[in-house]
């Protein structure tokens, strides 16, 4: 009967334990995930940008 009550008090706390993880730990990795893809995204916009002025100014410097 020990053992039982033992088992169900560990299978109590494993599920509490997932509870808590999935309320606190999974928004705030989202969190992280969502911050790093918002910075790849600037960065990529920022390079496309830095590549169309470089290709304009070259093309400008072969018209003249």
């Amino acid at each position: 009967m020990i053992r039982f009550a033992q088992l169900a008090l560990a299978g109590i706390a494993g599920i509490l334990a997932l509870k808590v993880l999935g309320i606190l730990v999974l928004p705030i990795l989202g969190l992280a995930v969502g911050i790093f893809a918002v910075a790849l995204k600037a960065l990529l916009v920022l390079a496309v940008g830095w590549f169309v002025l470089r290709l304009l100014r070259g093309r400008k410097a072969e018209a003249t």
